[in-house]
C-alpha cells in the first residue's frame, strides 16, 4: 500500500535558512513512525538468492543493524534485534541446504505474516566476499568472527555473516540419523509434503509452513497408525501444553524405531508405547488351526453322542 501528501510551497519570500514545509513534515513523520533508514553503504551484498518463505529470489543487502530483502515486488527489512534463532540444515538429497532466521515480530506481506526466512543454497555454489570496510574496522567491530575477504561455499558466507551481525548461535542437526542415514525424515503436514528434522532442542519442519516445537513446549507423542489401508507409514502426533496438535503424516514405516528411540532418547512422554511391541503368539500358527479344527471335530462328536 502507498500513500502519497502534497504539501503546499512555502512563503516564497522565506529566507534561505528556514526549512521547506515538505522537509518539515518529513521529519515529524520519521520521528513518530517505526521506520529504518539505510544509511551509508551496505556491508556487502548477496545478489539473487533463492527464498522459500517468502517465495522469490531477493538480494540481501547487510546493514550494520539491519538486513534488506531487496525483490522484484516486495522489500523487506528486518532489524537483528527480531532474530531469535538461526538453524542450517541439510537436505535430504545431501545436494542443498537450508538456512532457516526464526522472527519475532514475523515480517509482513499484507495479511500474511512470515516467521521464518527460508533460504536454499546449493553445496556447489562458491562466493568470494570482500566487506564494505577496512580491515581495521572488521578487526575491532567483529573480534575475528569476520574477515574482509572470504571465500567459500555461500551458504558458508551468508551464514557467517549474518551470525556475526545477529549474534546469535547457528543450529545444526545433532546424533539423529534416519533410517536412509540423513538427519531428516520426510513427511506432510497439512497439505504439503516437507522434511522434520528432530534437533537437540526442538523439532522444525521445512517449509510449508514451517514449524518449530521446542521440546519446553511438548506435553507428549503419539504415533498413530495412517489413515491409508497399508502400513506402510504411520502419523507421527505432537501434542503442546498449550493443547494445540500437530499431525505429521505418512511418514516411512522404517523410520519409526530410529524416532521412537531419539524421543526415548529426549525423555519425552509417550502416548502409546506398546505401538512398537509387535504382538507374537507364542504357539506357532499352523498348531493353532490344526488345534482349532480338532477341538471343533470332537464338539461335533460329543454333541452326535448324546443326541443318540
Amino acid at each position: 500500500m502507498e500513500v502519497r501528501f502534497y504539501v503546499p510551497p512555502g512563503d516564497t519570500n522565506a529566507t534561505d535558512e528556514e526549512p521547506e514545509p515538505v522537509e518539515v513534515f518529513r521529519d515529524n513523520v520519521l520521528s513518530k513512525a517505526d521506520v529504518i533508514q539505510a544509511t551509508g553503504d551496505a556491508l556487502c551484498i548477496f545478489r539473487e538468492l533463492q527464498c522459500l518463505t517468502p517465495r522469490g529470489r531477493y538480494d540481501i543487502r547487510i546493514y550494520p543493524s539491519f538486513l534488506h530483502l531487496h525483490g522484484k515486488t516486495f522489500d523487506y527489512k528486518i532489524p537483528y534485534t527480531t532474530v531469535l534463532r538461526l538453524f542450517l540444515l541439510p537436505h535430504k538429497d545431501q545436494r542443498q541446504i537450508f538456512f532457516v532466521v526464526s522472527l519475532d515480530p514475523p515480517i509482513k506481506q499484507g495479511q500474511t505474516r512470515y516467521h521464518f526466512l527460508i533460504l536454499i543454497f546449493s553445496k556447489e555454489e562458491v562466493l568470494s566476499l570482500s566487506l564494505n570496510t577496512t580491515e581495521e574496522e572488521v578487526e575491532k567491530r567483529y573480534e575475528g568472527k569476520l574477515s574482509k575477504n572470504m571465500s567459500g561455499p555461500l551458504y558458508e558466507m551468508v551464514s557467517r555473516v549474518v551470525k556475526a551481525l545477529v549474534n546469535r548461535k547457528i543450529t545444526v542437526p545433532g546424533n539423529f540419523l534416519g533410517h536412509s542415514g540423513a538427519s531428516c525424515i520426510t513427511c506432510s503436514y497439512k497439505a504439503s509434503s516437507g522434511l522434520l528434522y528432530p534437533l537437540e532442542r526442538c523439532f522444525i519442519y521445512i517449509h510449508k509452513p514451517p514449524v518449530l516445537l521446542r521440546f519446553e513446549e511438548v506435553s507428549c507423542v503419539n504415533f498413530a497408525r495412517g489413515t491409508t489401508t497399508t502400513t506402510r507409514s504411520f502419523d507421527f502426533e505432537i501434542e503442546t501444553k498449550q493443547g494445540n496438535q500437530f499431525t505429521f503424516s505418512s511418514v516411512e514405516r522404517e523410520e519409526y524405531g530410529k524416532l521412537f528411540d531419539f524421543v526415548t532418547t529426549k525423555k519425552l512422554s509417550i502416548k502409546n508405547q506398546g505401538f512398537k511391541q509387535k504382538k507374537v503368539c507364542p504357539v506357532p500358527r499352523w498348531f493353532c488351526r490344526v488345534f482349532k479344527m480338532a477341538f471343533s471335530r470332537s464338539t461335533a462328536w460329543v454333541r452326535g453322542v448324546k443326541m443318540t
